[in-house]
């Protein structure tokens, strides 16, 4: 049933720390007070200082697991960590013509990627899972500033073991047969995903329907936010910023990935300058409905029973209200316009104003205390699960709170517990459809 999200896993520390206990834990801690339909809203931060202890306390814990004792303090945690630090050995199959010259040689000279031992780098060659997780953890470590040297037997072991512990990988999520076989171009894309913070996949593109890509695909939700950074982009010639061709934007997610296409992927991955902006003129099938307001599209599918009895918009908000025909199942989309709320997160508005309206509405109970960080179709969002009686029937609920540049968007998802995997599906196409301005 929630194949819909991806909750990204606990791993390295990130930038920003909410909880109460980590609030108090803090060296400093300031809170904005901002104002919305006469609720207060907290926004708190900390200062970065005692996260910088928390990542050199798990560094440091890290190191002496692996008996390796540093010369020096890590690099502090960011995107400047990737820069030259290395020569660039030239390889007699790399010739300067090629369209991935450029970006062979800038992994290579950040100390990512590698050539064969035979001095040749094998652009054409399969990358295989083992591959492909030891690049991920050089691309993690080396943004992170932690220390890495790969080894073990086999070669891969401690590439391996350092994914586990740090959550790029589940533990056993691949099992000892699958290390030396070719990796997928969706599990690569997933791989990376892990390597860096959210926050460092700005949303570049708008990009709503991936043709070859399926929610029954575990990777679709990473695959979805690598190609809104601009990372990905798959197949197809790019014309003024247009994809094009007969198989324009598809991702084609479970063929083998070539080592110049890794070099690629991981060259833009690390240099958000080299990422690539573009658009896709393919949604998904249905009847499009622009928002009142006009902040949004949604395909809403034909001969399933939906109707749209509610779409206005108000003063700086809007409300679009979508369900199926036996009122059952529906959809409720909250817009607010981000004028005058410029200090405010998503964040913010889910954990103050998703558990007040659940309650007002439905009478309803939120699962937990405070909204858990998710991605949605490629969005990052903040969401709540909660349940309510209607009439004596037991009805299931997910809130999600997202945001672009101008609006502030929440989302309540409710269906009948007595048939949740078919009604929820259909809420899934709707929101897999939503499309939203950059």
């Amino acid at each position: 049933r929630y194949a819909l999200l991806k909750k990204p896993r606990c791993k390295f520390p990130t930038s920003r720390q909410t909880s109460v206990s980590q609030m108090l834990l803090a060296d400093c801690a300031f809170r904005r007070e901002n104002v919305y339909e006469r609720e207060r809203i907290w926004c708190d931060s900390m200062k970065t200082s005692s996260l910088w202890r928390k990542m050199l306390s798990l560094t440091l814990a890290f190191l002496l697991a692996v008996s390796l004792i540093p010369t020096a303090l890590c690099a502090e945690p960011g995107m400047d960590n990737f820069s030259k630090t290395a020569v660039y050995p030239g390889f007699s199959d790399i010739p300067e013509s090629a369209w991935y010259y450029k970006n062979v040689r800038s992994v290579c000279e950040m100390g990512l990627m590698n050539g064969k031992s035979s001095g040749a780098f094998d652009p054409g060659g399969q990358l295989t899972v083992a591959e492909a997780i030891t690049l991920a953890v050089r691309v993690a470590t080396t943004y992170y500033g932690i220390p890495f040297t790969p080894g073990g037997t086999p070669w891969y072991s401690g590439a391996v073991a350092f994914a586990e512990e740090y959550q790029i990988i589940a533990e056993g999520q691949f099992s000892r047969a699958d290390y030396n076989r070719p990796v997928t171009r969706a599990e690569f894309a997933a791989l990376l995903f892990e390597t860096l913070p959210l926050t460092e996949f700005e949303r570049i593109n708008r990009i709503t329907y991936i043709p070859d890509l399926t929610v029954e695909n575990p990777s679709w939700n990473e695959i979805y936010m690598l190609y809104n950074a601009g990372v990905l982009t798959g197949k197809g010639t790019l014309v003024n910023g247009e994809l094009s061709g007969d198989t324009a934007g598809s991702f084609f997610p479970n063929d083998p990935i070539s080592r110049s296409e890794a070099a690629a992927i991981i060259d833009r991955v690390a240099l958000p300058d080299k990422r690539v902006a573009f658009s896709l003129s393919s949604h998904r099938p249905g009847q499009v409905i622009p928002a009142a307001d006009g902040s949004f599209r949604i395909s809403i599918p034909k001969d399933e029973g939906w109707e749209v009895p509610l779409n206005e918009a108000g003063d700086g908000s809007g409300v679009f209200y979508c369900r199926q025909e036996d009122s059952r199942t529906e959809m409720r989309v909250i817009t607010v316009s981000r004028e005058g709320y410029s200090s405010l997160t998503s964040q913010d508005l889910a954990d103050q104003l998703i558990p007040k309206y659940i309650q007002e509405w439905w009478d309803g109970v939120p699962e937990t205390e405070t909204s858990e960080e998710a991605i949605v179709r490629g969005l990052l969002s903040y969401t709540y699960d909660y349940t309510y009686t209607k009439d004596g029937e037991a009805f299931g609920g997910m809130a999600l709170s997202t945001q672009n540049s101008d609006f502030f968007y929440i989302f309540f998802l409710t269906w009948p517990e007595d048939d949740p995997d078919d009604q929820y599906s259909k809420l899934a196409g709707l929101l897999l459809s939503f499309d939203m301005a950059l």
